[in-house]
């Protein structure tokens, strides 16, 4: 059959006490026995390969069929060839996906929402769907790079430490290599914690996607079939990402403007009025923060000084002149 290639083939010849002529062609194999021992038996073995073809697809029914004839005498006429039953087997292969669901987050100040040295959990399943076992799994965890220093909890699986493959485009490449084998119809699953990096920012989104490749044998074996030629390839298509990315935003910034001192609602001409203005943002990183006081009238700017949670002073680029309305 063109759909396997041929490997080996052996006789029992030396045990027969006889010499095998071997004038296979191609994919047609013909041994020819120069005699066969009177209460003997003729074996041939023959050990194929199926081919990593574009033709050989799930559900592809391979037939193979084998036919002898013998003669009464060495240089006598031959019998009429006689045919076995055909041998039918059918191609299996292993169909998987991957998807990726937020278990919990544990964040400093729900109320403000997430930010930086928050985590986040994400639960990893690999399931195979296909007819066949799935080998060599290769599982990606394709995460902004503000996702930093994954952990790992079995669920109930535990690839153990992921490798860092880079980072590009503002994403970072997790990796887990599982031997396997993914039996049919079996999932792989596991926790990863995440902590949000330092640089994450109010109002950011994150994404936060997973990817699998597979092979069709353990190891590396020549004419298996594997995620080479990625999603939708034309022969090695042992590859498929997660449908939707997971996606989740941290928290933002909240403002408020308060009279501090004297704190009454009454005063006399010349007084000074201390307003306190409040910005209580994520901890991460806010650049280019603006805050704009629109003065009423009758209302003049004498200064302006600014500090941190820390109470310690902040400087402040730009402000008005003192007198400016």
């Amino acid at each position: 059959a063109s759909n396997l290639t041929i490997i080996s083939t052996t006789t029992n010849a030396t045990a027969l006490g006889t010499t095998v002529t071997d004038t296979t062609a191609g994919q047609i194999i013909n041994l020819k026995f120069d005699r066969i021992p009177a209460n003997q038996r003729a074996t041939v073995t023959i050990q194929a390969r199926v081919n990593n073809s574009v033709g050989n697809q799930n559900a592809t029914s391979i037939s193979n069929q084998a036919s002898y004839s013998w003669a009464p005498s060495t240089g006598g006429i031959a019998s009429s060839a006689i045919s076995s039953s055909s041998i039918n087997f059918v191609v299996q292969e292993p169909v998987l996906s991957t998807g990726k669901v937020e278990k919990s987050r544990t964040m400093l100040n729900p109320t403000l929402g997430l930010q930086a040295g928050d985590k986040v959990v994400y639960t990893i399943t690999v399931t195979n769907s296909g007819t066949g076992p799935a080998h060599d799994l290769q599982i990606d965890d394709i995460a902004d790079e503000d996702f930093t220093s994954p952990s790992v909890t079995a669920n109930p699986n535990n690839p153990g430490v992921p490798s860092n493959m880079g980072t590009a485009s503002g994403n970072t490449t997790w990796r887990w290599n599982v031997a396997g084998p993914l039996a049919v119809g079996a999932s792989y699953a596991f926790d990863v914690e995440f902590t949000l990096g330092s640089a994450v920012q109010p109002y950011q989104t994150l994404l936060n996607t997973t990817a699998v490749r597979w092979t069709s044998q353990a190891g590396v074996v020549a004419g298996e079939r594997t995620g080479a030629d990625g999603v939708g390839g034309a022969l090695n298509d042992y590859a498929k990402n997660q449908a939707a990315a997971v996606s989740l935003t941290t928290g933002g910034v909240e403002f408020a403007k308060i009279i501090k001192a004297p704190g009454t609602t009454t005063y006399s001409i010349g007084e000074e009025v201390t307003y306190q203005l409040v910005v209580d943002f994520i901890t991460g990183t806010l650049g280019n923060l603006s805050i704009v006081d629109t003065l009423p009238s009758g209302l003049s700017f004498v200064s302006a000084t600014a500090f941190n949670q820390s109470a310690k002073a902040v400087t402040i680029i730009s402000s008005p002149a003192a007198g400016a309305t």
